[in-house]
């Protein structure tokens, strides 16, 4: 499956075919509008794409690290677009050392048999004619999320698709939890502290998850525990949000709104008191992203709830209360809402009316962590480190009880990408095949969705499905 590129000047395909642009033939080689099955060499070997490359908008060959086999040679390296075979030498890429890794020329018309280098007419093994394929082009460009085979899907059977999205759920679970076992192992981090610093991750959403995984080896969990140890609930939350905000850089302020000036003030002593006692260099507020962000997504609304949640379970083990969950349920959906419960932080004192400094007071209450937000921590973080953790015990019976959630609980993911590929599978099927929207269905169509725009095709079994039809 492939999915269109969205980086397509629109001006070059109003040119005639008398001398097309090179960004046409680029963009017909980066979405392979060509009758991939029957391709040849102006030399008559075979070719087989098995990686078309990422196209390259620098100096260079316009697409790097490919894969393709011509003949019965597998050759990895780059491939050179151009209009005709002789701008090879026009452009004297023959001197230039960027180029010596080209493996394949791929030309719309070839005017120089005496080349060396492989080279493909491209203008043989078009797959539409070039009026059809621009439209598709420009069409793309206006909606990129387009699956390349969407229109050839009512020729696979649902199940096939539906096996296909499933394992690739799967696989993206897996590669999570291999991910958190590499930390541990590299890093030999407790397992609280991964719980911590995932968490933390996962509340980042995409424009601050890096800020928080830093704020997290800032001050890491155990230095929080111990902080906060011998503390009254009250007197820790204070204590928590003083040494967060402020070593993420987030105590500063211009002019706040007179009701946060004792508040404020309290956090600053606490900071200032914390700094008395440890070496932290806290970040900068530049670090953070504000802007375009929805006012309860602020990274201030995200600490403030981290906050109550590290103060609220500071004497509980992470994993045997996620674990205790699955134990004492049997149902999948249950298993999920009763982990969400402990996961969403209901908003509290400031944070109940501001989502920063100086907005004077005009947040309605929502939770500072939502169901939602919560969700997706227990897929990105909880569920992948419960797998890591059983799988490290040989415990089968809880890894099987893992799986059958992961794949029995309905997913709240909500977002363009999942809305996208269903769309699109539920129109060319119809209403009728809706597939039910699983945790691990859900995450497989985001597994794919990548694959599919990394042009992964090689090891797709719809792309060879589809391949095997046109022999």
């Amino acid at each position: 499956m492939f999915v269109y590129s969205n980086r397509w000047p629109s001006g070059a395909v109003r040119e005639n075919v008398q001398r097309i642009s090179e960004k046409l033939i680029q963009a017909i080689w980066e979405n392979l509008f060509l009758t991939l099955d029957d391709i040849r060499t102006t030399k008559g070997l075979s070719v087989k794409i098995l990686d078309r490359g990422q196209w390259n908008f620098d100096a260079g060959p316009d697409f790097t690290g490919a894969t393709i086999k011509i003949g019965d040679e597998i050759l990895a390296g780059d491939v050179e677009i151009h209009w005709r075979s002789s701008d090879w030498h026009h452009h004297d890429h023959t001197h230039d050392k960027k180029y010596d890794r080209v493996i394949v020329h791929a030309v719309f018309i070839d005017d120089d048999p005496s080349s060396s280098i492989h080279t493909i007419e491209l203008k043989n093994y078009l797959n539409g004619s070039i009026l059809s394929l621009s439209e598709r082009i420009q069409k793309a460009n206006a909606k990129n999320d387009s699956i390349y085979c969407y229109e050839q899907l009512p020729e696979i059977q649902p199940e096939t698709v539906r096996n296909w999205i499933l394992q690739n759920g799967l696989l993206r679970l897996k590669f999570k939890a291999g991910e958190f076992k590499r930390l541990k192992d590299t890093l030999q981090l407790p397992v609280d502290e991964i719980f911590y610093r995932g968490m933390m991750e996962a509340l980042g959403f995409s424009k601050n998850r890096k800020p928080f995984l830093r704020l997290a080896e800032k001050i890491p969990y155990q230095l929080i525990t111990e902080l906060i140890r011998p503390d009254e609930p009250s007197s820790a939350l204070m204590r928590v949000q003083a040494v967060l905000l402020g070593a993420a850089g987030l105590l500063r302020h211009e002019q706040p709104d007179a009701a946060s000036v004792p508040f404020i003030q309290r956090l600053e002593d606490l900071w200032i008191e914390f700094q008395n006692r440890y070496t932290v260099t806290p970040m900068q507020e530049r670090d953070w992203k504000f802007f375009k962000l929805r006012p309860a997504n602020f990274p201030t609304m995200r600490i403030a709830g981290i906050a109550k949640f590290l103060v609220t379970y500071k004497n509980a083990n992470f994993a045997d209360t996620f674990f205790r969950i699955l134990e004492t349920s049997s149902d999948a959906n249950d298993i999920i809402a009763e982990t969400e419960k402990i996961l969403i932080v209901p908003s509290y004192g400031y944070w109940s009316t501001h989502y920063i400094w100086g907005d004077e007071g005009k947040r309605g209450y929502t939770d500072l962590v939502g169901v939602q937000r919560a969700f997706e921590i227990i897929v990105n973080v909880i569920w992948p480190m419960l797998l890591m953790l059983s799988e490290e015990k040989s415990d089968d019976v809880m890894i099987g009880k893992i799986l059958e959630v992961y794949g029995k609980a309905m997913s709240r993911e909500k977002n363009t990408i999942t809305e996208s590929m269903r769309r699109q599978l539920e129109n060319r099927w119809g209403k009728n095949k809706k597939i039910p929207y699983s945790m691990q269905y859900a995450q497989g169509l985001i597994q794919l969705h990548h694959r599919c725009t990394e042009y992964n095709c090689s090891s797709c079994p719809i792309f060879d499905t589809l391949m095997a039809g046109r022999s």
